[in-house]
C-alpha cells in the first residue's frame, strides 16, 4: 500500500500481468489515482506507433504514472507536468512504489515533467 492509501486495482494488475508476457513494443498504460474508489486505476491504455506517439498521450495538466514497453524492457515515468496541481503532484508522489511495487518487470523508473524529458529518456532504451 502506499503512503497515501491508494492501492492498485486488481485489473490494473492482470494488465500489468498481460503486459509482461506479451512485451509489445510501444504499448502503454496511463494509470491515475481515483480517489473516490480509493484505487490507482487505467486512465488510457493503447500501443503507441512511436515514442512521439506515445508522449502525445500524456496530460499537459494532470499527473499520471506511465508505464511503456519497449519489448525488451518496461520503462515507468511519474509523469508530472508543471501546470499540474499540486494535490495531484502529491498524490502521484505517494502511490509511485505502489506501481512500482506491482509490476516487477520495470526496468527503469524515472520522474519527467516534460514530453522533452520522456523521449530524452526513452532514447537511451
Amino acid at each position: 500500500m502506499s503512503r497515501s492509501g491508494m492501492k492498485v486495482s486488481h485489473k490494473t494488475r492482470n494488465v500489468f500481468g498481460d503486459m509482461q508476457l506479451a512485451k509489445q513494443s510501444g504499448a502503454f498504460l496511463l494509470l491515475t489515482s481515483n480517489r473516490g474508489s480509493g484505487f490507482i486505476e487505467i486512465a488510457e491504455q493503447g500501443v503507441a506507433t512511436s515514442k512521439d506517439d506515445f508522449v502525445s498521450h500524456l496530460p499537459s495538466n494532470a499527473c499520471r504514472h506511465a508505464i511503456y514497453d519497449t519489448g525488451a524492457k518496461l520503462i515507468y515515468f511519474m509523469w508530472v507536468p508543471d501546470d499540474s496541481p499540486v494535490q495531484d503532484r502529491m498524490t502521484t508522489s505517494s502511490t509511485k512504489e505502489s506501481v512500482i511495487t506491482a509490476s516487477p518487470r520495470i526496468s527503469f523508473s524515472y520522474e519527467v515533467h516534460s514530453q522533452d524529458e520522456v523521449l530524452e529518456k526513452l532514447s537511451k532504451h
